[in-house]
């Protein structure tokens, strides 16, 4: 249904439409009229020549063989009707196969020919509802015959039940059919364990391997029992012991023997009529851990030798010992600065000179306030040739006092010091830091009371009055397209928490932009335009309204083009 709709009204048009479904398998011809242009095509084809037809040559058609019925066949399989029919060489005579009365359409898996009067239908994977009565029917102008066969194809379910090789099936049962068990034999007896031969002695160093070996029977005994013993306990298990049983052979290898591993090896074997055993004795002799006697085939005189030989050749390369320069006491010859005034978070920096520099026994120390002085990431110290100082980043008060450094050597000791005054700042700033001081301080302390103010509560003395512009906007007529135009004004009462401040430009709102600011803020009233555009031309008016009544004000603004 389709419905068009104006303001003058609407009209409807509708149409019905059915569509039948169509089977999985399409058996008729989509295009009848070609089906039957290719028929005549085909039936052409399948005249006989003329130079084998035989003129003068008329009668009714006969079939001398007829088409062949199958009653049992399975779906998939592959089926071919022939028939032998005559007069052969008749130019007119057609061939016409037709199911259950019904003329049938050949197409991939039905093919039908007509040689010579030799007439065949052959049908591909066959399916059930291939069954039925196929009927070969010859025409000429004389007359007419009929060939009849019947087909019946059984359907095969999804799933196959039976075998697909009867023939085969008592063969494979006979196969599968269980073997008669033999008759069990009597479990042989086995007497009680003996062995043959015996673990042998052992002597060896520390850190060798050692092997015993043994040899028991009855080897086949399948409870036969072997286990091992170390002077009459059972042998701990580890990584360095390894036993071997294997039918009569026996053995117990251990690798990196010790001293403590010396004693008697038991090996016992134990079946379900005794038990048996064979002892062997390990005897490891240990090497001294620490020698403390000289390992020279020599002994003493050969490690006299050696010494003496090396102390020769060092001797060749010694240089000749020169006696010990002398150095007098230490002196100050430039001393450190006797005083110091410094702020807090300045620098502390304490020079002086020392002689003798080259007295490589010579010693520097500080202190502080009598003190040794506290090394810190703060101080620095250096010792350099004579060249002595002291560095103090960022001096607190506390690091007043007095500072002192001590050089001393072998002949004598020298003192240098200097006082420090580190005068301290002010931590915490109490006055104000007001440009106008004080007067400052107390108009911004008023300006936030009145916003504290609850709207019940009378700030000033101006509350309960209407609105009152004390200075009025200044009109700008000629301002330059793009300049920034600038409105202000005073307005009372300044505390008063239920004013309303409303815009309007040429008697209409302004709409809240990026460009046009407003601003209302105790009591000063301020309207900032810009980028100025020549379309910003106009009134512009202010409203303000309490509980007590409103007053308004207007402005002109003029723009011009550049």
């Amino acid at each position: 249904m389709c419905k068009a709709i104006n303001k003058a009204g609407s009209t409807v048009s509708s149409t019905s439409l059915k569509v039948k479904t169509k089977t999985n398998i399409i058996d008729e011809a989509m295009r009848p009229e070609a089906w039957q242009q290719i028929q005549l095509k085909e039936a052409a084809m399948n005249k006989v020549p003329e130079m084998f037809m035989e003129p003068g040559v008329q009668q009714a058609p006969i079939f001398t063989t007829h088409l062949q019925s199958y009653d049992k066949l399975v779906e998939g399989q592959h089926v071919h009707l022939e028939a032998q029919v005559e007069p052969r060489t008749d130019p007119n005579l057609r061939v016409e196969w037709f199911k259950n009365g019904l003329s049938l359409t050949t197409g991939a898996r039905l093919k039908s020919t007509f040689d010579f009067g030799l007439v065949t239908l052959s049908i591909n994977s066959v399916r059930f509802d291939d069954s039925g009565i196929y009927t070969c029917k010859a025409t000429n102008l004389i007359g007419e015959a009929v060939s009849t066969a019947s087909i019946k194809i059984e359907d095969r379910h999804w799933l196959l039940g039976d075998t697909l090789h009867p023939e085969s099936l008592d063969r494979i049962g006979a196969l599968e059919q269980p073997k008669p068990g033999k008759p069990d034999a009597p479990e042989p007896v086995y007497e009680t364990p003996v062995f043959i031969s015996h673990l042998n002695n052992i002597i060896c160093k520390e850190g060798e391997n050692i092997h015993f070996e043994c040899n028991v029977e009855p080897s086949r005994d399948p409870t036969l029992k072997i286990e091992w013993f170390f002077n009459n306990k059972a042998l701990p298990s580890g990584t360095r012991y390894k036993s071997t049983h294997d039918f009569s052979y026996v053995s117990l290898d251990m690798t990196h023997t010790y001293e403590e591993d010396s004693g008697i090896y038991t090996c016992k074997a134990t079946n379900s009529k005794g038990s048996a055993t064979t002892s062997g004795t390990l005897r490891c002799t240990g090497d001294k851990h620490i020698y403390l006697d000289t390992q020279h085939p020599q002994g003493k005189a050969g490690l006299d030798a050696v010494e003496q030989a090396e102390e020769a050749r060092l001797a060749k390369g010694r240089r000749p010992s020169v006696p010990d320069a002398e150095y007098p006491k230490p002196e100050w010859i430039v001393p450190v600065a006797p005083e110091h005034q410094l702020v807090e978070g300045q620098a502390l920096h304490l020079e002086g000179q020392v002689e003798p520099k080259n007295d490589p026994d010579l010693k520097i120390e500080w202190y502080f306030n009598g003190k040794i002085l506290e090394q810190g990431s703060r101080f620095k110290v250096r010792s350099d040739f004579g060249f002595v100082t002291l560095d103090l980043i960022d001096v607190y008060e506390r690091d007043s006092g007095i500072y002192t450094c001590k050089a001393w050597n072998k002949r004598g000791e020298a003192f240098t010091s200097s006082t420090v005054y580190c005068s301290s700042k002010e931590n915490l700033i109490e006055r104000t830091q007001h440009p106008k001081g004080k007067e400052g301080l107390e108009k911004i302390q008023d300006l936030e009371e009145s916003l504290r103010r609850e709207p019940g509560q009378k700030p000033d003395d101006d509350t309960g009055r209407p609105p009152e512009f004390v200075t009025v906007f200044e009109d700008i007529t000629e301002i330059i397209e793009g300049q920034i135009a600038h409105y202000e004004a005073s307005l009372i009462p300044t505390g008063d928490q239920s004013m309303v401040i409303e815009w309007f430009y040429n008697g209409k709102t302004i709409e809240a932009s990026h460009r046009i600011r407003t601003v209302y803020a105790f009591g000063m009233v301020v309207l900032e335009i810009l980028g100025t555009k020549i379309s910003d031309s106009g009134t512009y008016s202010c409203r303000a309204t309490n509980k007590w009544g409103q007053a308004e004000i207007s402005v002109k603004l003029g723009c011009v083009d550049k």
